[in-house]
């Protein structure tokens, strides 16, 4: 959609991957440049959301984005969407597939992460997920039991294995998809979701269109926002996959490609 002179909207909403893209890898950390650039964004009213596959609590409370004052989350790769509020939208697992994990997990063990809204729990641990929860500098979820899938609303379930067990044990979910982005493990989602699905829950309730948005990312999970919003940005460190389906490659979360990009985007 473009104006009567015909060039492109202004961008009024900028949407962030967390993991690799606001957050390194290597520090743990958002640089200041980061940092400074949303202040300065939001300066000049535009919004600012946060859209991970992480789940609410994390992003809501502590860890590496502590209690940044962003105006709505899509978590769960666009699975629970809220302000903060308002809950604007949530899209649990299907029951089916649910239980069929439950099901699955009773007969022989593996390890997988139940996420519900605000709470999470493994039905065991295992090398894999700690070696995930180094990378993100976070604590391994509880082991708790697993059973307690069968009763609340699952947003996302992951699968601490070999893509080959995965997809194994995918082809008996008919209700979901599995994004991986890294070889230790998968995020399971009910079949038709995706961040844009959640962005777009959000843009309805703050009444933007898409061509007003520009989202950032840098894996797989981050493919259908980068090719939908009005302009996709990937990071520097990005897949190549990613870096194809962007309008803007910047520099890598290390070397100050958020701040690169607003400057490129005629935000800063």
């Amino acid at each position: 959609m473009c104006n009567r002179e015909g060039r492109r909207p202004p961008i009024r909403a900028l949407f962030f991957d967390v993991d690799g893209t606001l957050v390194s890898f290597a520090t743990h950390t958002v640089p200041k440049s980061a940092l400074d650039a949303l202040a300065a964004a939001r300066e000049k009213g535009i919004l600012l959301f946060a859209a991970s596959g992480r789940r609410a609590g994390p992003l809501r409370q502590g860890g590496a984005l502590g209690e940044y004052p962003f105006d709505g989350f899509v978590t769960t790769n666009g699975q629970y969407c809220y302000t903060p509020t308002q809950e604007i939208y949530a899209n649990p697992i299907p029951r089916e597939d649910v239980n069929r994990v439950v099901d699955l997990l009773e007969q022989n063990r593996f390890p997988c992460l139940f996420v519900e809204k605000d709470r999470h729990y493994l039905s065991q641990t295992s090398p894999r997920v700690e070696q995930v929860n180094c990378q993100i500098d976070m604590e391994p979820p509880p082991v708790e039991d697993f059973r307690r899938a069968r009763l609340h609303p699952i947003y996302q379930m992951n699968f601490f294995l070999p893509a080959q067990q995965e997809r194994e044990l995918l082809a008996q979910l008919p209700h979901c998809r599995a994004i991986r982005w890294n070889d230790l493990y998968s995020d399971i989602i009910p079949k038709e979701g995706n961040k844009w699905v959640g962005i777009q829950k959000m843009l309805a309730h703050f009444s933007l269109s898409p061509q007003e948005v520009a989202a950032f990312g840098d894996g797989e999970n981050d493919l259908e926002m980068l090719r939908r919003a009005g302009i996709g940005v990937a990071m520097g460190n990005a897949d190549p996959q990613v870096r194809a389906a962007a309008d803007l490659v910047t520099a890598s979360v290390e070397e100050d490609g958020i701040a690169k990009a607003l400057q490129q985007l005629g935000i800063l």
